[in-house]
């Protein structure tokens, strides 16, 4: 997976993750706050993104942690 980020105050970004994902190419964009607010509450080391497409909900979670998840809206680019 390739994550980028973009602020003209701060610069750009890119970090490429090891992941377990088979099916087409898919670009979402996320608030990068909601993200962070959400992954620094996280418990454990494996992160679940379950995302359909571009535009609906994604479902955020910990593996071990099923009482705990959340929901982030993707922007439009």
């Amino acid at each position: 997976m390739t994550l980028s980020s973009t602020n003209p105050d701060l610069g750009e970004a890119v970090e490429i993750l090891e992941t377990d994902y088979h099916g087409d190419n898919i670009t979402v964009a996320f608030n990068a706050r909601y993200l962070l607010d959400y992954l620094q509450i996280l418990e454990g080391e494996v992160v679940v993104f379950q995302v359909i497409d571009s535009l609906s909900p994604s479902l955020i979670k910990s593996i071990g942690f099923d009482n705990f998840f959340g929901v982030v809206m993707p922007m439009r680019i």
